[in-house]
């Protein structure tokens, strides 16, 4: 029988990465892997997405995303591997996400191993749908917070025993330990996914929280360490410009708090109300155990009311909450077991064993996926019919040489941008948080178009549209597919995924 050392060091790590990986391992479903991959092809051949190529609404737009490494990497793997590798990337970021989890959830065993994979379960950021760049921000996220952990004084106190021939190093090591790591962390994260601002907003709470405790001992203020946290929390702000728009990407971050992608796009969408309860429930009480138990610190205050409040705006940001909340709940876990004895070496073993069985109870409840991710992942076939919408994949290889302007489903934007590279299209999913001069989004603006509201064709004509490429039945089609020669098209490919008309 494992001790419970090697239980918790060996068996049960892994454990937790397997399961959590074999959920990770999804098919490539998201709907903005076309555009994505469009982005790492040019980047790979010097040419950077720093401008609008792909859309013609809004054509002078300046957006700010920076995508660069994602966009890269996706196009690396893709090319050498086909969605299959970019699977297996997703299940290994979800892998050493829980991993991570793992190691940042106090308390009990169980505990320590339910919390991740109740975590990767939480609704809104969409992680059943393959590789997206939020997976890396969510990575990212879990790093922040390690680090920041693993840099407390305790444990920077266990670490003293490491050689560093540097004794400047050496000294700045054991005042911050790990610390020193986020700069590069953020400028890696920043050319990753703009999620990069979830990571920014631990580091306030850090620097009060050390403030504070350095004030506390009324002598020797500031010192070393305080010096060093101040600076590398500065450094890591000055990190996240260190990309190719520079302080702009702030002005994204602006634009999309702004734009209605709450009315518009499922995952930023607010809580119903219930879960809104719910929410505000969990962190109260969690906050009360906290103050009670004497563990709340100003960084959990912080780090859990920021959060709480995110969550509120948004279900993609419910993961980020689900994640604070499990870890700061493991401190306070342990108060409803205590009066547990555990002193019996047959009941040791016999919740060692119930513990072992949750992720492979986890495993087992996931394992039938991953014929289907593979099935999925290497057929053409079911990725153009199985995934969340039908693409025109019939319609692009018919015409896969078509230039021009073409209004399209928003859903298949960054499928044409990457089929059809000749070609522009209305929207993709990076423009719904563009404005138009009236406040319209490109996403409510194309709705409209697809509604046949009041103005419709004439805005497909202001805008020099040369095709409609839409889902049979649709408003638009309905409309059209009588007599489209009444409003100035004409019919000329139909199927049972798109119908395709010309501006005649």
């Amino acid at each position: 029988m494992l001790s419970k050392n090697s239980l918790t060091k060996i068996l049960l790590p892994v454990l937790v990465f397997i399961s959590a990986f074999i959920f990770g391992f999804q098919p490539v479903k998201d709907t903005d892997f076309g555009w994505h991959y469009r982005c790492g092809i040019e980047l790979l051949s010097g040419h950077p997405c720093l401008q609008n190529d792909y859309s013609y609404f809004l054509p002078d737009y300046k957006a700010y995303y920076p995508s660069f490494l994602y966009d890269g990497l996706t196009a690396v793997i893709y090319n050498v591997t086909g969605f299959l590798g970019l699977s297996i990337l997703s299940g290994l970021i979800l892998g050493v996400a829980a991993l991570l989890i793992f190691k940042l959830v106090p308390g009990p065993l169980w505990f320590k191993v339910l919390s991740p994979l109740l975590i990767l379960l939480t609704p809104g950021p969409s992680l059943v749908i393959g590789l997206r760049p939020q997976e890396f921000s969510f990575l990212f996220f879990l790093l922040t917070l390690y680090i920041i952990k693993r840099s407390e004084p305790r444990h920077c106190e266990e670490a003293s025993d490491v050689a560093i021939s540097s004794r400047l190093l050496r000294r700045a090591r054991n005042d911050v330990c790990y610390l020193f790591l986020l700069p590069p962390l953020f400028i890696l994260w920043v050319n990753t996914h703009i999620g990069f601002i979830s990571g920014l907003l631990l580091l306030p709470g850090l620097f009060i929280d050390e403030f504070l405790k350095d004030l506390a001992k009324e002598k020797d203020f500031p010192t070393p360490r305080f010096k060093l946290v101040t600076l590398i929390v500065f450094l890591s702000g000055f990190a996240t410009l260190l990309n190719p728009f520079g302080v702009k990407v702030y002005l994204e971050i602006i634009r999309h708090a702004q734009a209605p992608l709450g009315a518009t796009i499922a995952e930023w969408v607010a809580p119903p109300g219930w879960l809104k309860i719910l929410v505000i429930i969990l962190s109260s009480q969690l906050l009360f155990l906290l103050y009670f138990r004497r563990k709340i610190s100003i960084f959990n205050l912080f780090s859990l009311v920021i959060f709480t409040v995110l969550a509120f705006t948004g279900i993609r940001n419910l993961i980020f909450f689900a994640t604070l909340f499990f870890i700061y709940s493991g401190y306070v876990i342990p108060t409803f077991f205590s009066q547990i004895s555990l002193r019996h070496s047959g009941l040791r073993s016999g919740i060692q064993l119930l513990i072992c069985l949750i992720p492979l109870l986890f495993i087992t409840l996931n394992q039938g996926h991953i014929e289907k991710t593979v099935a999925f992942d290497t057929s053409w076939e079911n990725y153009c019919t199985k995934s969340p919408v039908s693409y025109p994949c019939v319609f692009t290889k018919k015409y896969p040489d078509l230039t021009g302007n073409i209004y399209a489903m928003y859903e298949w934007g960054g499928f044409l941008i990457w089929q059809l590279p000749k070609a522009k299209v209305f929207a993709d999913g990076r423009t719904p948080a563009w404005l138009d001069n009236t406040g319209a989004s490109t996403y409510q603006v194309l709705l409209a178009i697809l509604q046949t509201r009041p103005g419709w064709n004439e805005k497909l004509t202001e805008t020099k549209t040369d095709y409609i490429l839409i889902s049979p039945g649709t408003f638009m089609d309905l409309l059209l597919k009588e007599n489209p020669e009444k409003y100035g098209w004409n019919e000329d490919f139909r199927d049972g995924a798109s119908v395709f008309y010309k501006r005649i």
